[in-house]
């Protein structure tokens, strides 16, 4: 696959997360807020990624990189493969100072299981096909990037077997203490 082609994939995958981000940081109703498009990517945006704010600029977010969000054109089914055979989970717990500044802290891996309980077994980057490999790469440029210290922050993990998107309860994941299910 092209390096265009990942950044495309990273880019839809960072903006998605980043836009998230944003809303949810800067707007004290983001948990009221309701989507002015109601269309079948930004719902796939908002069910793939969850941002919880904690008291005193504590944050914490999961994104979880599926196939719905798979940048249209030619390689959208090269990048929908890998996204249908693993389960990419993206995790950041960051602090927010009074100068706008964000600081990483430090959790250990996520676990998650499909919605039946199943657990997922969380696979080592040595075990990762370089097709896996450089989707993770770009999808830590890419959040670097919209996020700054916060994406570069967020920590990617691969899971396997993926589950299907947009399903409800299909995928749970534990981070940070609490439970979230996608």
């Amino acid at each position: 696959m092209r390096w265009s082609s990942w950044t495309a994939i990273g880019a839809a995958v960072g903006c998605a997360a980043a836009s998230f981000l944003f809303g949810a940081l800067f707007d004290a109703r983001a948990p009221l807020a309701r989507n002015w498009a109601h269309n079948p990517v930004a719902m796939a945006e908002d069910y793939l990624s969850i941002v919880d704010n904690r008291a005193l600029g504590d944050m914490v977010m999961v994104v979880w990189a599926a196939s719905p969000l798979s940048p249209p054109g030619p390689e959208r089914a090269k990048a929908a493969a890998v996204f249908d055979k693993f389960g990419l989970i993206g995790v950041v717990h960051a602090k927010g100072a009074s100068d706008g500044t964000f600081s990483a802290i430090d959790e250990p891996a996520p676990s998650a299981s499909a919605g039946n309980g199943t657990p997922l077994s969380l696979l080592s980057n040595d075990n990762l096909s370089p097709e896996v490999l450089g989707v993770i790469t770009i999808m830590e440029a890419v959040m670097n990037r919209a996020m700054g210290q916060t994406g570069k922050a967020m920590k990617w993990y691969v899971f396997d077997p993926a589950v299907l998107p947009c399903e409800k309860g299909a995928l749970t994941v534990k981070y940070s203490r609490r439970t979230v299910q996608l």
